[in-house]
């Protein structure tokens, strides 16, 4: 999987508003006459694609073209560096943790906004998303005004660019303490697991350590056929 990167600066908050939502992929109307994984495509990429491109995807007629299309458009890199055991979530339409930022986009657009805090131990974003609960209890992302709906806000958790968590507003402050706390440990024993050089046999490194008897690339030679 992917590395954590520690950031280590002060602990500082910033909330960042989003600018609205690019183009819209119809996708109930393209589920009815594209294959899954192209409908999959379009919703995946909506976030970042022009009304005029999204309108030129969305007037091609094959697999073949409209994939030709996200190489020429510089998307289809995207979709290659997606995890490969997280294609499953994202053709599913879920948001799991251990997710990138993009993979993250590409299921469930651009959140309403995003939180960020810079802490010693690591570097932590929280992506806030409204979703209209219907009384079923299914969730869908709100679309249009809150009036009259029963909302919901999820927030993704992400340390060091990969997601910890996806919770509610209640129990996002005790969830964030324990992902860093976890992650912190993490770090201390890797750290402990590194490999050591001390030991009977091994060779030592230093000021101190003996020197070799004898020099690399040469042969052993004995003691009594140098006399």
């Amino acid at each position: 999987m992917k590395r954590w990167i520690s950031a280590f600066v002060a602990l500082t908050v910033v909330a960042v508003a989003l600018p609205a939502l690019a183009a819209t992929a119809n996708v109930k109307k393209l589920s009815k006459k594209w294959p899954a994984l192209d409908v999959t495509w379009a919703d995946a990429f909506d976030v970042w694609m022009s009304d005029d491109e999204m309108a030129v995807f969305e007037r091609l007629g094959t697999t073949e073209e409209r994939q030709k299309f996200l190489e020429q458009a510089g998307y289809w890199k995207m979709w290659e560096q997606i995890e490969e055991e997280m294609l499953p979530n994202i053709l599913a339409g879920k948001v799991v943790p251990g997710m990138s930022r993009n993979e993250v986009l590409m299921v469930w657009n651009k959140p309403e906004k995003i939180r960020k805090d810079f802490t010693k131990e690591a570097y932590v974003s929280e992506l806030h998303y409204k979703f209209e609960v219907d009384r079923k209890g299914k969730r869908k992302r709100l679309e249009g005004d809150e009036y009259n709906k029963h909302i919901e806000v999820m927030i993704v958790l992400e340390l060091d660019g990969l997601v910890a968590a996806i919770v509610n507003t209640e129990e996002l402050a005790a969830t964030r303490d324990a992902a860093i706390a976890e992650k912190k440990a993490a770090e201390e024993a890797r750290k402990e697991a590194k490999p050591t050089f001390e030991g009977e046999g091994d060779v030592g490194f230093g000021p101190d350590a003996p020197k070799a008897d004898v020099e690399a690339g040469t042969e052993p030679t004995d003691e009594a056929d140098a006399d």
